[in-house]
């Protein structure tokens, strides 16, 4: 499309977050909507996800946040009406060794406290609800029978779709180059076709986000950092995987697929930080991430040993220090807003942060206090908990 000169909120990134927002723009407002994205629809990190889906946190906010989001996805027709989630219940399996049992207990309480479905299992329950897991050795788990996986591109396509039928949106890809400001306020962004004004921009681009906020002098503490996923084809005889299972001792996340195959997540020592989170990976990452998959399968899952690998998706986490993200107004600029730093966390989350940055922006009550997420937060040092300390189970 032509870019206009002027529109009402622009919208940075056409992800699952960006998609979200814009629907829930287009649906509670008559203002005019562009989204913008360089790569267009998916084509960042969203685009590359796991899929899975889980109410287990260490925080009561992002747990009802999960929770509203679970809910949302399971009635997908009812919320949206276009697309669908592709939501699979099959059930989640966090199992933990002895060290991170009081965590794991401490967590499902909270999570009980505030009405969502899920328990303790001990190592044979383990081993009854996902009979691939080699139980020796651990300690417990926790069970969450609502969660398991969704399908990431339907759900955004949909939510845009939607959002151009409900109301006056536009998505154009185009790579935005800086934000505009006078006096305290935003007044647009600059892209690589033209500037445009805008009384409100919303900064949901992922780990690309820090670059539009540093010439604002907003230092925001991100990193990106290389993640791989990998589908592997189960050797013949291996038992099917019922389950999405977080394996807290080898950091190995794993989930079914179609068929005979699974799609895992082995997490490295330490995640690699890159320049360009679409760039390809460095040579012998994928062997590598198979090798870690190997040995995670060696020890927890041992029928799955000799999986070979179909294809690898080579993408980034955008970190912050305490693997939150950072949601709300930005400090000391009118009508900016800010939606990045899910961590790999976003999809559970993202339909409720879609509707409430959409209602910040739009000046409604939002349905969740979102306040301990602010950009802030990192100066006060009033970080979010971290039951198992840095990782990927925040």
């Amino acid at each position: 499309m032509t870019l206009p000169d002027k529109t009402d909120i622009i919208v940075i990134g056409a992800g699952v977050m960006g998609a979200s927002i814009a629907f829930n723009l287009a649906k509670s407002s008559d203002k005019r909507v562009l989204v913008l994205d360089q790569h267009g629809p998916l084509g960042g990190m969203s685009g590359r996800t796991f899929g899975q889906v889980r109410m287990h946190y260490s925080n009561a906010l992002t747990l009802e946040m999960a929770h509203f989001g679970m809910k949302y996805v399971a009635n997908w027709e009812a919320e949206v009406g276009v697309g669908a989630s592709g939501y699979v219940p099959m059930g989640y399996l966090l199992i933990v060794v002895e060290n991170q049992l009081a965590p794991c207990e401490r967590n499902i309480e909270l999570a009980s406290s505030l009405g969502i479905e899920t328990r303790m299992v001990t190592p044979a329950e383990i081993a009854e609800i996902e009979p691939a897991i080699n139980a020796s050795g651990l300690s417990g788990g926790a069970w969450d029978p609502a969660g398991g996986y969704i399908d990431i591109n339907r759900m955004t396509l949909g939510w845009l779709e939607a959002a151009r039928g409900a109301g006056d949106v536009s998505l154009a890809k185009a790579r935005v180059t800086g934000l505009e400001t006078t006096n305290g306020a935003i007044t647009g962004v600059v892209t690589d076709q033209r500037a445009i004004a805008a009384e409100q921009v919303i900064v949901a681009a992922g780990p690309w986000s820090r670059d539009l906020l540093t010439p604002l002098g907003l230092d925001a503490p991100l990193e990106a950092r290389r993640l791989e996923t990998m589908y592997l084809s189960l050797p013949p005889g291996a038992p099917n995987v019922r389950t999405c299972v977080t394996d807290g001792q080898s950091n190995i996340v794993i989930r079914p697929d179609m068929g005979a195959t699974v799609l895992a997540a082995a997490y490295p020592p330490q995640m690699d930080l890159v320049d360009d989170p679409l760039d390809p990976p460095p040579e012998g990452a994928a062997d590598a991430h198979h090798a870690r998959c190997e040995a995670a399968f060696a020890e927890r899952f041992p029928g799955l040993q000799g999986a070979k690998p179909i294809r690898t998706v080579s993408g980034s986490y955008d970190i912050t220090p305490d693997w939150h993200p950072i949601l709300g107004p930005a400090p000391n600029i009118e009508g900016l807003h800010l939606a990045f730093g899910f961590s790999g966390h976003g999809l559970k989350l993202s339909p409720a942060v879609g509707q409430v940055i959409a209602e910040t922006a739009l000046g409604k009550p939002p349905l969740f206090d979102i306040r301990p997420l602010r950009y802030e937060r990192f100066a006060d040092d009033d970080q979010m908990f971290l039951a198992y300390g840095p990782g990927g189970r925040a």
